[in-house]
């Protein structure tokens, strides 16, 4: 809409991974309805649970291919690289309105998928969640201190939030959920505000 050449270069990246994370979703949902005979989250769940995690190398392909396709519209690191670029590229009202409402109903998805793993104690997905929460809450923070631009610098405070708000996704209780919800409603009106 800018006509600017970081305009087409953010809508071009933003483009592509979008279809990129889009297959890895494809690819989850074929390996989880292979593994379970279904694509509704409460019949895998059960069906992942009943057999006990059997077949754990499918199912954890599926939540590996599953992460990255969360993690691009949540913009977790390391899913992060085009979040920068397409808010710079954006006007401010779109780069507003990229940083919250997309989030939000990504963030919906995750609590929903991510409770089948965290309910029983799975090990394997809690591990990888920890990392990404971690890497995810730490490095955008260090690279937001060197940005001189302050959309940019907005960007990765986002992707920084997006870590500390999977935090609670990965706790998994009932006030961490509330209070996953009420970061959402106080981060929309603050970085709406910021941009």
């Amino acid at each position: 809409m800018h006509n600017r050449n970081r305009s087409f270069e953010a809508s071009i990246k933003y483009f592509t991974m979008g279809a990129l994370a889009s297959g890895f979703y494809a690819f989850a949902s074929l390996l989880f309805y292979y593994a379970t005979g279904s694509i509704e989250i409460h019949k895998m769940a059960e069906v992942i649970t009943a057999k006990d995690f059997q077949g754990m190398t499918i199912v954890l392909t599926a939540v590996v291919f599953m992460i990255g396709a969360l993690g691009f519209k949540l913009s977790l690191v390391p899913f992060h690289i085009w979040a920068p670029d397409v808010y710079d590229g954006s006007s401010s009202a779109l780069a507003g309105f990229m940083s919250i409402v997309p989030k939000i109903a990504g963030f919906i998805v995750a609590l929903r998928f991510f409770e089948i793993f965290i309910a029983v104690d799975n090990i394997w997905v809690q591990t990888i969640l920890y990392i990404i929460v971690v890497i995810t809450m730490t490095i955008p923070n260090m690279i937001a201190l060197v940005q001189t631009d302050v959309k940019r610098m907005l960007a990765y405070s986002s992707i920084s939030h997006a870590g500390f708000a999977m935090g609670a996704i990965l706790i998994g209780t009932t006030q961490a959920t509330s209070a996953l919800f009420l970061y959402w409603i106080l981060f929309l009106f603050t970085n709406l505000g910021s941009f």
